[in-house]
């Protein structure tokens, strides 16, 4: 089974991201309860790139932190409330995960779905 992430919201804000096997409503009360997190929301795989610490989560939608930069390279976009890659990220074609490259600038296949199951490439 492969893990699903889950941002961990307290105060609008993702104070971390966890790997679930297993996501129940019982381990959600559970962790909520014992963390004092006020939600887990799942991370789509295609999102999980620029969901990170510092981001806040609000109307269903995540918001990088625009002080926080995930590479060098990329520049804020006030109007959108983004982080943005030099070139855009490709779009997901069914098989190829991307992740962006700060050395060579550029987005690099990181994993690919092969007979149904998601692998590294290195």
């Amino acid at each position: 089974m492969i893990p699903n992430n889950y941002a961990v919201i307290k105060d609008t804000a993702v104070e971390n991201i966890i790997a679930v096997e297993n996501f129940t409503t019982e381990f959600e009360t559970n962790f909520l309860q014992e963390s004092g997190a006020d939600a887990l929301v799942s991370v789509p795989e295609e999102d999980a790139w620029y969901v990170t610490l510092g981001a806040t989560y609000s109307g269903g939608k995540f918001i990088p932190n625009e002080n926080l930069s995930p590479y060098p390279s990329w520049t804020w976009n006030a109007d959108e409330k983004t982080w943005d890659p030099p070139t855009p990220r490709p779009e997901f074609d069914g098989i190829s995960f991307y992740e962006w490259n700060e050395n060579l600038l550029e987005w690099v296949v990181d994993k690919i779905i092969e007979d149904g199951i998601v692998k590294d490439v290195n």
